[in-house]
């Protein structure tokens, strides 16, 4: 299933020449078990996290937080069944039991575990904007309005990381927030028109769990709080189109090279399995 993914993250990159900047902290030869927390600006974002971790060859031990529904996409959904992500039907009493239950398999693998969520529960439209802004007008530690980001939810995001903590199962945490260049796809049609970004920017905060708190409510000061910058720091992008200056250029360059050719690598065998079975 590995090279399958890197099949498409060289169509994205070679095929549909989408370019990626990674600014931040460093996640080359990363061999730690990470809990990533991601903004949602489009429904597609987690494609994009593909080309991300394909950069630092830790394709493999990515898995994703989803919504249930995608599983019915046709070609799409297969592929990300088989890569054992984690599919919630926002229905809490079956999702805790769910979660529960899938980083209890993570953890019988014996693998690195690098585990996606998005904490806003949905992609950012004018729709769910009004309705985040709103929602989080009532709760106890709403500070201000959000344009660039949604509100992220609380207990979900707490719950998991309870789950992972207590199943020794983290060792860090990845706040990373994505930014668009040019036109990007809102949902799957968009896909089929032909709708790509000409650059998807990354920018990588790294926490040590030994950092966080323990207390569910420090927990969710603490999530609010990476938001509070997540929006600082989105509205200074879409003003400049860049978070920060690059990490380090020469390492960004080589890592490129790097991947390039396992890329290339996995579109051939792909296409050699697809002829061989037509």
């Amino acid at each position: 299933m590995g090279y399958f993914l890197l099949m498409i993250t060289c169509l994205l990159e070679d095929l549909f020449n989408i370019k990626i900047v990674v600014t931040g902290d460093d996640l080359s030869n990363d061999k730690k078990r990470s809990l990533i927390i991601l903004n949602h600006r489009t429904r597609l974002d987690w494609m994009f996290v593909w080309m991300l971790h394909s950069r630092y060859k830790i394709l493999k031990q990515l898995k994703i937080v989803l919504k249930a529904q995608l599983k019915r996409v046709p070609f799409l959904g297969w592929s990300i069944q088989h890569a054992g992500y984690l599919f919630l039907e926002r229905i809490w009493t079956k999702d805790q039991q769910k979660m529960k239950s899938v980083i209890s398999y993570y953890k019988s693998c014996e693998t690195p575990l690098s585990l996606l969520i998005f904490p806003e529960g949905t992609n950012l439209n004018d729709e769910t904007r009004i309705k985040s802004n709103n929602y989080a007008s009532k709760q106890t530690n709403y500070n201000r309005p959000y344009y660039y980001c949604l509100h992220p939810h609380i207990t979900g995001f707490t719950y998991l990381l309870n789950t992972m903590r207590s199943d020794d199962m983290i060792d860090n945490i990845d706040d990373v927030t994505i930014g668009y260049e040019g036109d990007f796809p809102i949902t799957e049609f968009d896909l089929l028109k032909g709708v790509f970004p000409s650059v998807v920017h990354f920018h990588v905060k790294r926490y040590s769990i030994n950092d966080l708190p323990q207390e569910d409510e420090k927990i969710g000061e603490w999530l609010q709080n990476c938001w509070d910058e997540k929006e600082n720091r989105l509205k200074k992008f879409y003003m400049t189109k860049q978070f920060d200056p690059l990490l380090n250029t020469f390492e960004n360059r080589k890592i490129e090279s790097n991947v390039r050719f396992q890329r290339r690598l996995a579109m051939i065998l792909w296409t050699l399995f697809v002829l061989f079975w037509s």
